[in-house]
């Protein structure tokens, strides 16, 4: 995985997802080897066989894979088995892990369990967001567009 440093040890699972979904949106490319071990590490770390502990404690490792299975599915590489490794509650997740969840993985993925209803209730999972008053939006009127159809 990628290293914030080259002094560091070992890489970081946050800074690999996303610079896998930074190349992606930018429509670049890295060597075929060099995105095959990224990928790899990736695969690794949803899968449990690299533990990373965060710097601070905090429940976030659920984010953190579901940010790796997203930059995966960006590259046609996310296997529906390793939505095991995480509980899938999106009622508990901040909006990025939502948005992740609905537009990037369900819709990239499609051999999901269940995938049809789950899309089909994403307009109330996105509507149980928003929280519009005056001119302040939680979630931008892009994003809203996006995940709510509309």
């Amino acid at each position: 995985m990628l290293k914030y440093f080259p002094i560091l040890d070992r890489g970081s699972e946050v800074l690999t997802s996303y610079f896998i979904s930074i190349e992606h949106e930018a429509g670049l490319t890295i060597p075929a080897d060099s995105e095959t071990t990224l990928e790899k590490g990736l695969s690794d770390f949803v899968e449990g066989k690299i533990v990373r502990d965060g710097p601070i404690q905090a429940a976030d490792l659920p984010l953190r894979k579901l940010a790796a299975i997203d930059a995966l599915a960006r590259t046609g590489h996310a296997d529906p088995a390793m939505l095991n490794s995480i509980t899938i509650d999106p009622n508990l997740w901040p909006d990025s892990a939502v948005i992740d969840w609905l537009e990037l993985i369900l819709l990239r993925v499609p051999q999901i369990p269940d995938r049809e209803r789950r899309l089909k209730t994403r307009n109330k999972s996105c509507a149980a967001r928003l929280n519009e008053q005056g001119t302040a939006m939680p979630i931008c009127r892009a994003t809203r567009a996006t995940i709510c159809g509309g």
